[in-house]
């Protein structure tokens, strides 16, 4: 999953927090010359566990995400693109989507 931001967030808190509002939690970050990096999980109501690797290239405003989960997709349900989705609504309302 890649997106182009139309900003940056200000820090890793912000973005830290607008996931925690969607129910995904932080393991670890950090603010490199280059680019943000974000290790990240969430658990859906099936019990689910998803680890996610976001990485927001700062000179070119895109944020590339990795979802590692061992949730079954089926053919109307991708689980990892509902994480996405959540991730979508967590950006969305800081205008950097």
């Amino acid at each position: 999953f890649n997106v182009q931001l139309q900003r940056l967030p200000k820090d890793t808190a912000e973005l830290e927090s607008a996931l925690a509002g969607v129910k995904i939690s932080a393991l670890a970050s950090g603010d490199l010359p280059d680019l943000l990096k974000f290790f990240l999980y969430a658990q859906d109501l099936d019990g689910d566990m998803y680890l996610v690797q976001a990485l927001v290239h700062k000179a070119a405003r895109r944020m590339d995400v990795t979802i590692k989960t061992e949730a079954s997709a089926t053919p109307t349900f991708d689980p990892a693109e509902a994480l996405v989705e959540q991730i979508s609504q967590a950006l969305y309302p800081l205008g950097m989507l």
